[in-house]
Protein backbone atom coordinates (compact mmCIF):
# COMPACT_ATOMS: atom_id res chain seq x y z
CA UNK A 1 0.00 0.00 0.00
CA UNK A 2 1.09 3.68 -0.65
CA UNK A 3 -0.32 7.15 0.72
CA UNK A 4 -0.53 10.02 -1.23
CA UNK A 5 1.06 13.42 -0.68
CA UNK A 6 -0.05 16.23 -2.36
CA UNK A 7 2.31 19.10 -2.59
CA UNK A 8 1.57 22.96 -3.58
CA UNK A 9 2.14 26.25 -2.22
CA UNK A 10 -0.77 28.02 0.00
CA UNK A 11 -4.02 28.77 -2.75
CA UNK A 12 -3.49 26.12 -5.42
CA UNK A 13 -6.58 23.99 -3.93
CA UNK A 14 -5.27 21.31 -2.03
CA UNK A 15 -8.22 21.17 0.29
CA UNK A 16 -10.93 21.71 -2.46
CA UNK A 17 -8.51 18.03 -4.32
CA UNK A 18 -8.72 16.64 -0.69
CA UNK A 19 -12.49 17.06 -0.25
CA UNK A 20 -12.51 15.61 -4.12
CA UNK A 21 -10.39 12.42 -3.51
CA UNK A 22 -12.11 11.46 -0.14
CA UNK A 23 -15.68 11.63 -2.39
CA UNK A 24 -13.99 10.06 -5.50
CA UNK A 25 -12.46 6.79 -3.15
CA UNK A 26 -13.64 5.87 0.56
CA UNK A 27 -10.64 4.13 0.74
CA UNK A 28 -8.66 7.44 1.06
CA UNK A 29 -8.43 8.83 4.55
CA UNK A 30 -7.15 12.54 5.34
CA UNK A 31 -4.22 12.77 8.34
CA UNK A 32 -4.99 16.24 10.02
CA UNK A 33 -1.93 17.59 11.23
CA UNK A 34 -1.01 19.22 14.74
CA UNK A 35 -0.42 22.26 14.63
CA UNK A 36 -0.31 25.27 17.34
CA UNK A 37 -1.76 27.92 14.86
CA UNK A 38 -5.02 29.06 16.40
CA UNK A 39 -7.54 27.34 13.99
CA UNK A 40 -9.39 30.00 11.60
CA UNK A 41 -13.28 30.24 11.76
CA UNK A 42 -14.67 26.48 10.66
CA UNK A 43 -11.53 25.33 9.61
CA UNK A 44 -11.33 21.17 10.44
CA UNK A 45 -8.61 20.03 8.03
CA UNK A 46 -6.14 20.35 11.27
CA UNK A 47 -6.04 19.91 14.99
CA UNK A 48 -5.04 22.60 17.60
CA UNK A 49 -2.24 21.05 19.92
CA UNK A 50 -0.53 23.58 22.58
CA UNK A 51 2.96 23.68 21.95
CA UNK A 52 4.06 21.84 25.46
CA UNK A 53 0.95 18.49 24.15
CA UNK A 54 3.40 18.61 20.85
CA UNK A 55 6.16 18.71 22.12
CA UNK A 56 5.49 15.46 24.16
CA UNK A 57 3.99 13.30 21.37
CA UNK A 58 7.52 14.40 19.76
CA UNK A 59 9.29 13.12 22.73
CA UNK A 60 7.18 9.97 22.91
CA UNK A 61 7.60 9.14 18.94
CA UNK A 62 4.67 9.69 18.21
CA UNK A 63 5.16 12.27 14.71
CA UNK A 64 6.40 11.32 11.91
CA UNK A 65 7.85 14.75 10.55
CA UNK A 66 7.61 17.94 12.23
CA UNK A 67 7.52 21.36 10.20
CA UNK A 68 7.59 24.93 10.90
CA UNK A 69 6.10 27.39 9.04
CA UNK A 70 5.05 31.13 9.19
CA UNK A 71 6.37 30.77 12.08
CA UNK A 72 4.19 27.61 13.71
CA UNK A 73 4.12 24.13 14.13
CA UNK A 74 2.68 21.59 11.99
CA UNK A 75 3.08 17.48 13.10
CA UNK A 76 2.29 14.96 11.15
CA UNK A 77 0.95 12.29 13.33
CA UNK A 78 2.50 8.90 12.87
CA UNK A 79 -0.03 6.05 14.38
CA UNK A 80 -3.11 7.24 12.10
CA UNK A 81 -0.86 6.95 8.93
CA UNK A 82 0.23 3.04 9.94
CA UNK A 83 -3.23 2.60 11.24
CA UNK A 84 -4.51 3.63 7.73
CA UNK A 85 -2.12 1.47 6.00
CA UNK A 86 -2.76 -1.78 8.08
CA UNK A 87 -6.65 -1.31 7.49
CA UNK A 88 -6.39 -1.53 3.62
CA UNK A 89 -6.84 2.38 3.16
CA UNK A 90 -4.97 5.28 1.67
CA UNK A 91 -3.45 7.90 3.92
CA UNK A 92 -3.85 11.36 2.21
CA UNK A 93 -1.43 14.43 3.66
CA UNK A 94 -0.78 17.97 2.54
CA UNK A 95 2.98 18.33 2.77
CA UNK A 96 5.22 20.40 2.31
CA UNK A 97 7.81 19.98 -0.47
CA UNK A 98 11.02 20.85 1.38
CA UNK A 99 10.24 17.92 4.11
CA UNK A 100 9.88 15.62 1.12
CA UNK A 101 13.12 13.95 0.98
CA UNK A 102 13.17 13.11 4.75
CA UNK A 103 10.04 11.50 4.92
CA UNK A 104 10.80 9.30 1.54
CA UNK A 105 13.82 7.95 4.06
CA UNK A 106 11.02 7.15 6.52
CA UNK A 107 8.85 5.64 4.74
CA UNK A 108 10.47 4.31 1.62
CA UNK A 109 8.59 3.39 -1.47
CA UNK A 110 5.55 3.31 0.13
CA UNK A 111 4.84 7.18 -1.55
CA UNK A 112 3.17 8.89 -4.38
CA UNK A 113 3.27 12.46 -4.27
CA UNK A 114 2.01 15.09 -6.53
CA UNK A 115 2.84 18.47 -6.76
CA UNK A 116 0.27 20.34 -7.77
CA UNK A 117 0.69 23.64 -9.56
CA UNK A 118 -1.72 26.87 -10.08
CA UNK A 119 -3.49 28.26 -13.19
CA UNK A 120 -0.66 30.94 -13.27
CA UNK A 121 0.26 33.95 -10.90
CA UNK A 122 -2.31 36.00 -10.75
CA UNK A 123 -5.11 33.29 -10.14
CA UNK A 124 -2.90 32.61 -7.08
CA UNK A 125 -2.77 36.22 -6.52
CA UNK A 126 -6.28 35.99 -5.91
CA UNK A 127 -6.41 33.16 -3.59
CA UNK A 128 -3.91 34.58 -1.69
CA UNK A 129 -5.58 38.22 -0.59
CA UNK A 130 -5.96 37.53 2.67
CA UNK A 131 -2.70 40.29 3.71
CA UNK A 132 -0.18 38.19 4.10
CA UNK A 133 2.09 39.17 1.37
CA UNK A 134 5.02 36.93 2.82
CA UNK A 135 2.67 34.13 1.70
CA UNK A 136 2.38 35.22 -2.09
CA UNK A 137 6.25 35.95 -2.00
CA UNK A 138 6.92 32.43 -0.59
CA UNK A 139 4.40 30.63 -3.39
CA UNK A 140 6.16 32.80 -5.92
CA UNK A 141 9.73 31.68 -5.13
CA UNK A 142 8.76 27.85 -4.78
CA UNK A 143 6.66 27.59 -8.11
CA UNK A 144 9.76 29.39 -9.72
CA UNK A 145 12.21 26.45 -8.12
CA UNK A 146 9.69 23.84 -9.48
CA UNK A 147 9.76 25.49 -12.89
CA UNK A 148 13.68 25.81 -12.80
CA UNK A 149 13.89 22.05 -11.38
CA UNK A 150 15.32 22.99 -8.32
CA UNK A 151 13.07 21.04 -6.39
CA UNK A 152 12.80 17.73 -6.98
CA UNK A 153 11.81 14.09 -6.07
CA UNK A 154 8.20 14.02 -6.45
CA UNK A 155 6.40 11.75 -8.31
CA UNK A 156 3.80 14.40 -10.56
CA UNK A 157 3.04 17.70 -10.95
CA UNK A 158 -0.10 19.02 -12.31
CA UNK A 159 -1.78 22.16 -12.91
CA UNK A 160 -4.82 22.99 -11.06
CA UNK A 161 -6.94 24.96 -13.38
CA UNK A 162 -9.56 27.32 -11.96
CA UNK A 163 -12.89 25.56 -11.47
CA UNK A 164 -11.71 22.39 -12.99
CA UNK A 165 -10.52 20.88 -9.16
CA UNK A 166 -12.63 17.84 -10.15
CA UNK A 167 -10.83 16.91 -13.79
CA UNK A 168 -7.50 17.48 -11.50
CA UNK A 169 -8.30 15.52 -8.40
CA UNK A 170 -9.25 12.80 -10.92
CA UNK A 171 -6.04 13.14 -13.18
CA UNK A 172 -4.33 12.92 -9.57
CA UNK A 173 -6.03 9.72 -7.90
CA UNK A 174 -5.55 7.68 -11.75
CA UNK A 175 -2.28 8.58 -11.14
CA UNK A 176 -2.40 7.24 -7.78
CA UNK A 177 -4.07 4.30 -9.14
CA UNK A 178 -1.69 3.26 -11.66
CA UNK A 179 1.68 4.06 -9.24
CA UNK A 180 0.63 0.64 -7.62
CA UNK A 181 1.13 -1.52 -10.48
CA UNK A 182 4.53 0.31 -11.80
CA UNK A 183 5.85 -0.84 -8.20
Amino acid sequence: MKFLLLLGVSGVGKSTIIKNLLGIDHKFVYIKPYTNRPLRPGEVEKNYMSTVELKKLISAGDILIMNKIYGFLYATPKNSIFECLANGKYPLLDFPIQRLAEVQKLLPNSIYSVYILPENIEELKKRLTHGRINRLDFAINEISSIEKKELTGYDDVVINYHGKSIETSNFIYNSFINSFNKA
